[in-house]
């Protein structure tokens, strides 16, 4: 399980070369909540989800909360406006 500011994933974990110690590295864009994980109407037409899509973990929802914007944002890059999304402390647990 991780569990980092913004919410909790749990999922497998792969050691791999060249992750410094104590540190995780999670893939930018591996994971989705929408692109055909869920299903959706386009045109009058049902578009069935896909689970296999859904698989994976999304970082973004996982990061600080912003509590100066409104709904759901995590903390953003105050130069270039992406989300902050490297450097977040973490716990990682066996369950």
């Amino acid at each position: 399980r991780l569990t980092p500011p913004g919410g909790q994933a749990e999922g497998r974990v792969a050691v791999r070369h060249g992750v410094m110690p104590g540190v995780i590295a999670i893939e930018h864009g591996f994971g989705h909540w929408r692109y055909g994980s869920t299903a959706m109407q386009i045109g009058g037409k049902i578009i069935s989800a896909d689970p296999d899509l859904a698989a994976g973990l999304a970082i973004n929802p996982l990061g600080m909360s912003d509590p100066s914007r409104p709904g759901i944002s995590t903390l953003a890059d105050f130069v270039l406006g992406g989300n902050a999304r490297n450097g977040l402390p973490a716990r990682v647990e066996k369950v």
